[in-house]
């Protein structure tokens, strides 16, 4: 994505605050320098001075005409720095909006493959390099411009020739700057990926620090760590060695280009061209006009760091997205609650096709088991029918309506999931629960936790519904996140439900409770269940045993136990291992 694109495209929604804060920082440098044109003309009546009324008259006149534009810039300063105030945050936060929205209308297969840390340094680099940028342009553009602008026809007014001389030597300067700095914009890039690849290394060995210490793996993390570490450090190292390389031949050039400046001016006094009050004029203008071009050369390679630091984040951010709605994409309307799986076919990324003309029909109200050994592909038929993945082709419907024709968060509501691994936010268990329906009362997420059998332990917890699980829900036994899990499905009442090994974290007394609430949860509905424990398949009306991405058996679990087919290998296996 093109970051000057992307930035266009907040500005037009802050035209007004943006089109002040311009406006305020040209009558800055316009009242920066005529207060020095005020105060030359001051110093060059002073030698004239005598009891001359006329003379003392225009003293004052310069001296009231320098306390108002000395008011005046103290003024519009304020202007400048309380609207950049209000201006920044919310520019930002349209930012924040977009890329949040940018992040999670990604497929589960982004968040797959990037760390979760990266993508949270790859965020905050995208907002601070648009601050970084923001402050460049103001105070490494706009601001030196103006200035210039105004130095040099002041300058000219004062002498024409001199003028011309010094306007030559400030483009030399520029360009020389300009050079100089513009190497080091790759520099920066580098080093933001490096330092973004780190962070994410970091943060997700935060996320799997039990992990790491139950393998006792800390040295290899910190050994891998520190081995990535140092080639972000010496990638920072390397930008920072240049930029001090490049910052002494910048003021090197810097203090030529101000010594010829001053010697042109002494020289047009000693011609006679400037009166005193000129001298004092243009010497006072010139340090200033100096820094400010100065501040353009350095624009160059601080804008092309940040802006480096941008674009690397929006690349990754703003990539395009391998699951999308179509541009006519409509609600889900359900004809039935019925699911089709008509010649499918999908392969991983570098795989093999593991569906090719898959087929497979579900009828509304059924409640279908899915077996097979892992790699079979029963839980990537799952991700299919709520579009984690799309199919290579063929067709999926719900209800009668192809998926990819609906918007996949209508889709979405439509489909309780209760997965093996149960996902919790670190909030309270009231806010987990009733994360099934936003809009749920308290007593209806009670009611939800107590068919799930999860009201008892919830109320024994220090501060009951509103105890915090901790990251990831790590303050909870695995049977008691699965409850909450459950609690949430049972909230969220959509018409299909999944269940993937919903429950394997459970221990027996637990999963008696909870395949009388299942029971109740499962009327009425149609379900898929992904399942290895034979009190759950029992509850099923079909079982599709599947093997490498095709099905091999299918019936009830009766009627394949009779057939002893791959299903009654499944059977008698599991009963071993009991």
């Amino acid at each position: 994505m093109n970051v000057f694109v992307f930035i266009w495209k907040y500005l037009r929604k802050t035209k007004l605050m943006a089109g002040i804060i311009l406006l305020a920082l040209v009558m800055r440098s316009i009242t920066d320098r005529a207060e020095t044109w005020a105060m030359a003309q001051i110093i060059g009546i002073l030698p004239q001075y005598t009891e001359n009324a006329a003379v003392i008259h225009q003293i004052v006149k310069y001296l009231v005409l320098l306390t108002f534009l000395m008011l005046l810039g103290n003024g519009v300063n304020f202007v400048w720095r309380y609207t950049n105030g209000r201006f920044l945050p919310y520019f930002c936060s349209l930012i924040y909006k977009d890329i949040f929205i940018a992040v999670h209308h990604h497929s589960i297969r982004f968040f797959n493959e990037e760390m979760a840390g990266k993508i949270a340094s790859k965020t905050k680099n995208i907002v601070s390099g648009i601050k970084d940028i923001e402050a460049q342009v103001v105070f490494g553009l706009i601001r030196p411009v103006v200035g210039i602008l105004t130095t040099l026809l002041l300058v000219f007014n004062a002498d024409v020739q001199l003028g011309f001389i010094i306007a030559v030597l400030n483009l030399i300067f520029i360009a020389l700057l300009v050079m100089i700095r513009r190497r080091i914009g790759s520099w920066a890039e580098k080093r933001a990926r490096f330092s973004a690849e780190t962070d994410g290394v970091f943060i997700d060995t935060i996320t799997n620090s039990d992990l790491v210490k139950s393998f006792a793996n800390y040295f290899y993390e910190k050994r891998r760590f520190y081995r990535i570490l140092k080639t972000a450090v010496r990638s920072e190292q390397a930008e920072r060695q240049k930029d001090a390389v490049f910052d002494w031949e910048g003021n090197l050039v810097f203090r030529l280009t101000y010594l010829l400046s001053c010697i042109s001016i002494f020289y047009h006094w000693y011609l006679g061209r400037l009166d005193l009050a000129g001298v004092v004029l243009c010497t006072s203008l010139m340090y200033g006009l100096v820094m400010e071009v100065t501040n353009i050369g350095f624009f160059a390679g601080e804008f092309s760091q940040a802006y480096g630091q941008v674009k690397d984040g929006l690349t990754l951010i703003f990539s395009p997205c391998t699951v999308v709605d179509s541009d006519n994409a409509r609600l889900l309307k359900m004809r039935g609650k019925a699911i089709n799986f008509a010649s499918i076919s999908y392969h991983y990324p570098n795989k093999s096709n593991l569906f090719n003309k898959f087929n497979l029909h579900i009828k509304s109200g059924e409640k279908v088991g899915l077996v097979g050994h892992s790699g079979s592909g029963k839980s990537t038929l799952i991700k299919l029918l709520v579009r984690y993945y799309d199919v290579d082709s063929g067709k999926i419907t719900v209800g009668g309506v192809n998926i990819k024709e609906v918007k996949q968060e209508s889709l979405r509501a439509k489909i309780a999931v209760i997965p093996q691994d149960t996902t919790l936010f670190n909030r309270t268990i009231m806010e987990n629960i009733r994360y099934g329906n936003v809009n749920a009362t308290d007593e209806e997420v009670i009611k939800a936790a107590k068919l799930a059998y999860a009201d008892e332990f919830i109320r024994q917890l220090p501060q009951g519904y509103d105890s915090k699980v901790g990251e990831r829900g790590v303050m909870l036994s695995g049977g008691e996140r699965q409850r909450v899990a459950i609690a949430r499905a049972i909230l969220k009442d959509a018409p299909i439900l999944i269940l993937d090994e919903a429950t394997s974290a459970l221990d027996s007394q637990s999963e008696y409770y909870i395949q009388k609430s299942l029971k109740k949860l499962m009327k009425g509905k149609t379900v898929i269940a992904i399942a290895h424990r034979l009190s759950t398949l029992k509850e099923m009306d079909r079982l599709v045993v599947m093997s490498e991405g095709k099905i091999v058996e299918e019936g009830a679990h009766d009627e394949l136990l009779k057939n002893r087919g791959h299903y009654y290998d499944f059977y008698q296996l599991q009963s071993l291992n009991k």
